[in-house]
């Protein structure tokens, strides 16, 4: 059990370093783990709302993929990515 705790605290602070590491200052930091840690509220993808309802009565809230601000910066970035990887592929041939 001691092992497993040790493991665990060694974990969060890993976690808890690379987010002061690559955010772009300390505030942004500290906003991204208050959001981790639930603080700004959890939010449940809209579209789960008839199996996920009850939950809102703990403090959740329902929004829908679009107002998920955050997602096309990653969506983007994912496709970059790829077009990347294949237009270097293509030319290896």
């Amino acid at each position: 059990m001691q092992k497993l705790l040790a493991w665990a605290i060694t974990f969060v602070a890993v976690i808890i370093s690379w987010v002061l590491f690559r955010a772009e200052n300390i505030q942004d930091g500290l906003d991204i783990l208050q959001t981790m840690a639930g603080f700004n509220g959890v939010v449940i993808p809209g579209e789960a709302k008839d199996k996920l309802s009850v939950l809102t009565n703990f403090g959740f809230q329902l929004k829908s993929w679009s107002e998920l601000t955050y997602l096309p910066e990653l969506w983007e970035s994912i496709a970059l990515r790829i077009k990347v990887r294949t237009f270097l592929n293509s030319e290896s041939l």
